[in-house]
């Protein structure tokens, strides 16, 4: 026995090292993601606290578009964005041969709220046409008087005007692009003949065409010539600070943050009477793609529609991979790393708490299950799950 218990003993010096060096080995793999800033702490809270495979690091796209560097550069392994995948920003990726066929899908969805703050109110509840009025600075919705009655919004009659804050930035704003889609869809009925709302992530791109009069010289951050009208702040940070600081009179548009959990009427506007829920924006979502229509990366990011008896303003932060990473997807490589994030992001329990905390929304199950057959588990027979040896054998992969 004492024979054996030493052939053990030696054995396991040689065989822990083995295992700890696989171990060492995952979490050595370095995942390097960026994008939008829009789930930015909900991604970095997931890396710091989950279970998550590897080391990984999330930040904000530096100039450009949210997609450039995943396209167009060999140090990004995956990259996030509110702003589909187009036609264009594929024309852009040349790495096909070399990294393998890209993969789109819907990580988390979501709502875009509308804080405000004003002397006396605190049940705000708009009506679409009161929104379209407010971002088109109609001459009908220019001052709090116009927009609150003491029925339901507790309005004091306030001739104050109203200040829209935006955001600034000069390119990507996931916000802004969600905002957009519902402005875009909603406003036709009540803008002025040839007056609309622009899809963009750029917010003077997206009220150009609908603002009634032509934009004036610019004039302390306004572009409409009225002092104070309009007030830019650049990220969700200080789109949060302006509206929930000292500042009376300010109504603008956030994702999902600590401040504005989307269930509290004293610091965002109903819309037609309606909050953010859970439920609401599940029954939003279109249905997933199905059959042949699963190959295109385009069909992947839930077109928006006007729900009916839902919050309007829904959408999805989005997450862009390559099929095929350097190594494979064997344990303890990159591949598996990402793979493994994927997984835990399309199941109820991994991260379903940290989203729960931060104001998201799990994908609806048709979703989720939808993603798991075609890019997890390869079922659906379209070949596009990760490492596909049809698209990966013979090519190096993303780095």
């Amino acid at each position: 026995m004492k024979k054996i218990f030493k052939k053990c003993k030696a054995l396991s010096f040689l065989v822990l090292p083995l295992l700890f060096g696989s171990a060492s080995t995952a979490l050595a793999q370095t995942v390097n993601g960026t994008g939008s800033t829009f789930p930015l702490l909900l991604y970095q809270d997931m890396i710091t606290n989950d279970p998550i495979v590897g080391s990984w690091s999330y930040g904000p796209a530096l100039g450009g578009s949210e997609h450039a560097a995943f396209l167009t550069g060999s140090t990004v392994s995956f990259s996030g964005s509110e702003t589909a995948l187009t036609s264009a920003d594929l024309a852009t990726y040349s790495q096909s041969g070399t990294w393998g066929p890209l993969i789109q899908v819907p990580a988390i969805a979501t709502s875009v709220v509308l804080p405000y703050k004003e002397v006396g109110i605190t049940t705000l509840n708009l009506t679409t046409a009161e929104v379209c009025r407010i971002f088109s600075f109609s001459p009908a919705s220019r001052t709090w008087n116009q927009i609150t009655t003491a029925a339901d919004d507790g309005g004091v009659g306030s001739t104050n005007r109203i200040q829209i804050v935006y955001r600034s930035e000069p390119t990507d704003s996931g916000a802004t692009y969600l905002l957009s889609r519902f402005l875009n869809a909603a406003c036709g009925p009540f803008l002025p003949a040839g007056k609309f709302f622009t899809v963009s992530n750029v917010f003077k791109t997206m009220v150009a065409t609908a603002l009634p009069t032509t934009l004036p010289a610019q004039e302390d951050q306004n572009f409409d010539g009225f002092p104070d009208a309009w007030v830019g702040v650049n990220g969700d940070a200080g789109m949060s600070g302006a509206v929930a600081g000292n500042q009376m009179h300010r109504l603008g548009y956030i994702s999902p943050d600590p401040l504005y959990t989307g269930v509290t009427n004293n610091h965002v506007a109903r819309i037609d009477g309606l909050l953010p829920t859970i439920v609401g924006t599940w029954l939003s979502l279109p249905s997933p793609p199905s059959g042949a229509a699963r190959q295109s990366p385009f069909n992947w990011v839930p077109a928006y529609s006007i729900p009916i008896n839902y919050y309007p303003i829904w959408g999805t932060t989005n997450l862009l991979f390559s099929q095929c990473y350097a190594g494979g997807f064997g344990p303890g490589t990159k591949g598996a790393a990402i793979k493994d994030f994927l997984t835990k992001l399309m199941v109820v329990g991994a991260y379903s708490r940290t989203i729960f905390d931060h104001n998201f929304v799990l994908m609806f199950t048709p979703w989720r299950t939808a993603i798991k057959e075609a890019f997890l588990e390869g079922s659906d027979g379209n070949g596009l799950a990760f490492g596909n040896p049809a698209d990966c054998n013979g090519i190096p992969g993303r780095p």
